[in-house]
């Protein structure tokens, strides 16, 4: 029969091997999270971004208001945004009147946000960018005015 003192004293050895490994593994969990919400974040911040921008918001607001959410990342760094608007094509020419007008565009909203080594946990993860992109048609001229 095995002594029971040197039973307590296997568990503990075996113990101090496997916990570190279990907060490695967690901390990574942790981490994906995080880059997973940050990624969310991102997309939903473009739409915002593409949103306004199709309904007439200047750009320079658009990104000003957009940098502001990202106040708790900035240890991160910070997202680039790129807003523009490019001339939707039209997409049949119809003959009829005020089918077909030359003021379509497109709103886009890009956002970039690169990631070094250095973000929360350092554990060997390379520098990656999350990417997002929306894209909206613009609002008609006269459309968004209430009678």
């Amino acid at each position: 029969m095995a002594n029971p003192q040197n039973v307590k004293g296997q568990t503990l050895v075996e113990l101090a091997f496997v916990f570190p490994i279990i907060l490695l593994i967690l901390a990574c969990m942790l981490q994906l999270v995080l880059v997973a919400i940050l990624h969310i974040k991102l997309h939903r911040s473009a739409m915002r971004m593409a949103e306004n921008l199709s309904m007439g918001q200047s750009k320079a607001v658009l990104v000003a208001t957009a940098l502001t959410e990202y106040r708790q990342t900035l240890r991160w760094g910070t997202p680039i945004p790129n807003v523009y608007t490019e001339a939707l094509p039209a997409w049949r020419n119809y003959s009829g009147v005020e089918t077909a007008s030359g003021n379509n565009c497109k709103a886009i909203a890009e956002l970039s946000f690169p990631l070094t080594g250095n973000w929360f946990a350092s554990v060997g993860v390379g520098p990656m960018i999350l990417h997002a992109r929306a894209v909206l048609p613009c609002e008609p001229t006269g459309m968004a005015e209430v009678s």
